[in-house]
């Protein structure tokens, strides 16, 4: 019974100290020091053309938040304490957040001291962190502005965050009541939107296909016309140079500068054109500073201007037109190019039917057949010797004769895709002269110095036999070898019958 009791009397003792070691631990928690500091981490987004849905931010980190992060973006923060506390009588949370942000935005604004200097975001996360923010600021909970002061000139960032407002003290939003939040994570969103070049007038030329991709199909003199759709940046106002060039491949020139058309600007007010002397680069110089400029901040610009494919054209070869921005000198913004166009020639070889001879001085006319008629081709010879189409004529006396080198080869460019025609006008001395046009035809892939490539035209001495054509020789040959046949075969059967 003894035993008994004195058990009792330790569990009741153990019992009435719980409270007392209770009391003591809960104590002893009390004495930790409360915060007095909270870190705050941006981690900044982009989108592309438009801002999402409203997202709340909840201070606590997001994986799922969406966007891309985007990195040399700079935040800057101010105290604002002073003006939230004096905005907040009488008022809501939001309705003082919007007036010391109507503060800020104000012509000119209100100036507010820096809590923390600018810092800009980074790779990979996009993301900088605000460290030791004093939650406490002149003996009230703080409240802090994060204005986004320097936006990235890549991507092209039309339209930047918000500034935003922190008002301590911030509580997470998953926690248990009370729980003060010094770890927060703020998502601030930028919108983005792609430059734009693209051929105006493609469907006017027929395609070449070429990989399963499709290529305008084009002839020397094509005039091809293009659309530049530029995203003016939010920070243009800012920039020393913002320059568009546009470099075009060999075989494609600027053409004439008086249809270049900067939509709603005027120069030189606004900008300013340069074109090479080779006509191979053209340069469009903004004016940041003009007014008409910087009110296009946000928005985009267009610009409309001809290029032409020039004797240079080498065939089968993708001419592209590539075109760029450059803002202050340094970033430069690759556009994506629309598809190059392609054009096309023929190499043909002048030979001797009977020993396979190169023929020289043989001309040619080149012509089409349409539906109106026929057409005759002009030519120009190039920098490499090279008979490069330049135009089309009705009468048969304008065209332009093409010539058979030492080596028997003529060489055509600059046609479209298609099939033609080549009359012999002059055959080399002691030759017939080909009373039947060369049919010849322009596919990609078919121009080269080859054997298999180059298109061979023969000829027959005068005197051999007659001629209607490079290969009409061997047709008669074959008829006449036949009718000797046929008569040897008629005279030796009439002479058997005759003896019997």
């Amino acid at each position: 019974m003894r035993t008994g009791r004195k058990l009792w009397k330790i569990m009741i003792a153990t019992l009435l100290l719980v409270p007392l070691f209770a009391g003591g631990i809960s104590a002893f928690a009390d004495t930790t020091p409360p915060p007095t500091t909270t870190d705050v981490t941006v981690h900044k987004r982009v989108f592309e053309d438009e801002m999402p849905e409203v997202k709340v931010n909840t201070g606590l980190e997001d994986a799922t938040f969406g966007g891309t992060p985007l990195a040399g973006a700079g935040f800057t923060v101010y105290d604002v304490t002073a003006a939230y506390h004096a905005a907040i009588v009488g008022k809501t949370q939001a309705e003082a957040i919007a007036a010391v942000l109507a503060l800020h935005n104000a012509t000119p604004p209100t100036v507010f001291p820096v809590a923390k200097a600018e810092q800009l975001t980074v790779d990979p996360g996009g993301k900088t962190t605000f460290t030791g923010l004093p939650l406490i600021s002149s003996g009230k909970d703080a409240a802090y502005l994060f204005v986004e002061t320097t936006t990235p000139d890549s991507p092209t960032i039309i339209e930047k965050a918000a500034p935003f407002i922190l008002a301590m003290p911030i509580y997470t939003a998953m926690g248990s009541a009370g729980q003060l939040n010094t770890d927060i994570h703020v998502y601030p969103k930028n919108v983005s939107a792609e430059n734009i070049k693209e051929m105006t007038n493609v469907d006017v030329f027929g395609s070449v296909t070429i990989d399963g991709k499709e290529y305008p199909n084009v002839q020397i003199g094509d005039v091809l016309s293009y659309k530049l759709t530029i995203q003016i940046p939010t920070n243009i106002g800012t920039r020393t140079s913002f320059v568009i060039k546009d470099t075009p491949g060999a075989g494609m020139a600027v053409a004439n500068p008086e249809n270049l058309v900067v939509t709603g600007l005027t120069s030189p007010t606004d900008y300013t054109v340069t074109i090479s002397p080779t006509r191979n680069e053209l340069t469009i110089n903004l004016v940041p500073g003009s007014a008409n400029v910087k009110a296009l901040a946000g928005d985009a610009l267009v610009i409309t201007y001809n290029m032409v494919l020039t004797e240079d054209a080498v065939p089968d070869t993708i001419i592209e037109n590539n075109a760029s921005i450059i803002i202050n000198g340094t970033t430069t913004i690759e556009m994506t190019p629309p598809p190059g166009v392609v054009t096309g020639g023929k190499q043909f070889i002048k030979k001797d039917g009977q020993t396979d001879k190169a023929l020289e001085n043989a001309k040619f006319k080149a012509y089409r057949e349409t539906e109106k008629g026929m057409e005759w081709a002009t030519f120009t010879v190039n920098a490499l010797g090279v008979n490069a189409f330049a135009g089309w004529v009705t009468d048969e006396a304008d065209a332009t004769e093409v010539t058979s080198a030492a080596d028997g080869v003529i060489k055509i460019t600059g046609l479209r895709q298609g099939t033609y025609f080549l009359k012999e006008t002059v055959t080399p001395d002691g030759y017939v002269l080909l009373d039947e046009p060369q049919e010849f035809t322009v596919v990609y892939g078919g121009y080269g110095e080859t054997e298999q490539l180059r298109q061979t035209i023969l000829n027959v001495p005068k005197g051999l036999l007659p001629a209607t054509g490079g290969t009409g020789i061997y047709a008669f040959l074959a008829i006449g070898s036949m009718m000797m046949l046929g008569a040897y075969i008629w005279f030796k059967r009439s002479k058997e019958q005759a003896e019997v």
